[in-house]
């Protein structure tokens, strides 16, 4: 059974792959807005859209896991975590929740 289990999850994770989040700043008042981008089976981007800039910028590479309904972010000794429900990922990031919403 466990090898059933593996290639589900790994099926499963394929579908968030290229899948970007994005929700409203709420944590640097000159942020517009904060997005996710799961650029792999294993790992995510987080970008911030600064008020005062026309790009994006990316401020974390971080690997990720996905159990059920929890994901898992981790760079270094630091993670967080969030929880998805549909098209939405509730995550506790520096003691404040974000609401991230599936955009493609």
């Amino acid at each position: 059974m466990y090898l059933f289990q593996t290639f589900f999850k790994k099926r499963h994770l394929k579908e968030w792959v290229g899948s970007v989040w994005k929700c409203n700043a709420n944590i640097e008042s000159d942020a517009a807005y904060y997005k996710l981008f799961f650029s792999s089976e294993s790992e995510v981007e987080g970008w911030v859209k600064y008020k005062t800039d026309s790009e994006e910028t990316n401020v974390f590479t971080a690997v990720y896991n996905k159990s059920k309904n929890l994901l898992e972010f981790k760079k270094g000794k630091e993670f967080f975590v969030g929880i998805c429900h549909k098209n939405k990922i509730s995550a506790m990031i520096d003691g404040r929740t974000l609401q991230f919403f599936k955009m493609v």
